[in-house]
């Protein structure tokens, strides 16, 4: 199939647009990239393979579109996935500038989506809510005392049924 698109251009020095395209009823878009067609195309394949593989099929079949491109449409075909991504989104922002005073004003908003999975972590968060908080709003983390913890453990179970206490000891005080 071959497809003309007539271009008009208007001479009136007046006339904000230089250029005007006709458009086709159902196949065409103003301002849009894609046509309707490729477009359904494309949503079907990120719906099917999300990012990278839907890319990579979508090279195969001789469209070029960023993996980044296909996840924006799946956040555009699902509006759960969509607020479910704002609140992570959100929430990590908090988390990584150390905004836990911004924590009730998030959590009110999750509350006020549909989202269980996200009500489910509210539930949790306000279980210890001023721990949560003054978690997310001081500089100081635990990570070193949970890599020494993680580290006996491993030790341990390294020594499972063939060491006492005092090799464990040893072990953990002179090893690497």
């Amino acid at each position: 199939m071959e497809l003309t698109v007539r271009r008009f251009k208007c001479l009136s020095s007046r006339c904000p647009a230089v250029t005007f395209a006709e458009q086709i009823e159902g196949l065409t878009r103003p301002h849009a990239r894609q046509t309707q067609v490729l477009r359904s195309m494309l949503t079907s394949i990120a719906l099917c393979l999300a990012g990278r593989p839907g890319a990579r099929l979508a090279a195969a079949l001789g469209i070029r579109i960023a993996k980044d491109s296909l996840l924006d449409l799946i956040r555009t075909a699902c509006p759960h996935l969509d607020a479910a991504a704002r609140h992570v989104h959100d929430f990590a922002e908090m988390f990584h500038d150390l905004r836990g005073d911004q924590l009730p004003d998030w959590i009110e908003r999750v509350l006020a989506d549909d989202l269980p999975a996200l009500h489910s972590l509210v539930s949790g968060l306000r279980r210890d809510f001023d721990a949560v908080t003054a978690g997310l709003s001081t500089p100081w983390s635990s990570g070193q005392v949970e890599g020494h913890v993680t580290r006996v453990k491993l030790i341990k179970r390294m020594a499972y049924g063939g060491a006492n206490l005092d090799l464990l000891r040893l072990r953990v005080l002179l090893g690497p």
